[in-house]
């Protein structure tokens, strides 16, 4: 809801494609803001379906904000819950011969949960959020593991250029579940707020 007006978008994404078990990303989510009881409130719904090597992990998620006037700008504080259904194909790891290992397709669903807050104004957004505060267990047949929490956070900023029909937008995401840090930066050019383009570049991985 952190729009004005009903925001729909989607991605896929595919890697390495060509190999087998490469991995491909379709990812789906709509929100929207909404007035109840004289408070402004965000409902959303986002779904994910990943798939890399011999696993597969589908999900959905609801996502609720609470959103008040702040300063110049709009405060949010809200809340994802949703459920994840992984499956991983134990048979086709061919190299693995342990009896400590199941030898058929297994599936589990898991439930996750996260928290995050967030701050808008006409030219800037900041934010910050922690997903799986609940530490989601993942629940192979003898081969049991757990999701660690992952904290995300957020900056960008709008510049009007000297001509009014160009916009330049910078922002950079840092993310870390304290084991290992990742840091993205963006530049995207905006063309009478119709047309855009740009680069973003990804430590330990690629432009």
């Amino acid at each position: 809801g952190s729009e004005e007006a009903v925001a729909v978008n989607g991605t896929i994404r595919s890697q390495y494609s060509g190999f087998d078990g490469a991995p491909t990303t379709y990812f789906f989510n709509v929100h929207a803001p909404v007035r109840l009881l004289g408070y402004q409130h965000g409902v959303g719904l986002g779904i994910v379906s990943d798939a890399a090597g011999l696993e597969n992990k589908t999900g959905i998620k609801g996502s609720y904000a609470f959103r008040k006037s702040a300063g110049n700008g709009m405060l949010g504080i809200g809340l994802n819950l949703g459920f994840e259904n992984y499956a991983f194909k134990f048979g086709d790891a061919v190299s693995v011969t342990s009896s400590e290992f199941p030898t058929d397709e297994q599936k589990t669903i898991s439930f996750t949960a996260g928290l995050g807050a967030f701050y808008t104004t006409d030219n800037l957004f900041l934010g910050v959020s922690v997903s799986n505060i609940n530490r989601p267990k993942i629940k192979y047949e003898k081969q049991p593991s757990y999701k660690k929490p992952h904290l995300y956070c957020t900056f960008g900023y709008n510049y009007q250029l000297a001509n009014p029909l160009y916009e330049l937008r910078p922002s950079m995401m840092i993310e870390s579940d304290v084991a290992s840090t990742q840091l993205n930066l963006t530049g995207l050019v905006y063309y009478n707020n119709r047309i855009w383009g740009g680069l973003n570049y990804r430590t330990t991985d690629a432009v």
